[in-house]
């Protein structure tokens, strides 16, 4: 997400469009030949139910993998969503792609790093809790 919304002139974070994301990937899709992975950053959704459409778009253009984040976009201070929410979204998408008659790599990232806390073993305790939950 971060080279593209650099091409375009934004920073990265979701200030793109889900649309201008998507016009992107479907030109990176018919281009390649080996599999696709997108950043989808959190989803570009405000919920589950805009998050499978969007899953559904990527899937039905040849998409195999995704890249979630569990950051909060557009809060003034660092933060992550709940594991509860991350796991929400996570279940959505497999679900997606299940009715879809597919599969989908999610690779669920977890940013407690990026959060502008010192690292610490709780820290780290945090990120490991955050990644079994994921799995």
């Amino acid at each position: 997400s971060y080279a593209i919304a650099e091409s375009l002139g934004v920073v990265d974070g979701e200030h793109l469009t889900f649309d201008e994301m998507f016009s992107v990937f479907s030109r990176i899709a018919e281009n390649v030949s080996l599999p696709l992975t997108v950043d989808i950053e959190t989803g570009y959704a405000r919920n589950l139910e805009e998050l499978a459409q969007n899953v559904e778009r990527l899937l039905v253009i040849g998409v195999c993998g995704v890249n979630l984040e569990d950051q909060l976009i557009g809060v003034t201070n660092p933060g992550l969503c709940s594991t509860e929410e991350q796991c929400d979204k996570i279940k959505t998408i497999k679900e997606t792609a299940a009715k879809m008659s597919t599969e989908i790599f999610i690779n669920a990232r977890t940013d407690v790093f990026f959060q502008g806390r010192d690292e610490t073993a709780d820290l780290v305790e945090e990120a490991i809790s955050r990644a079994n939950a994921y799995k």
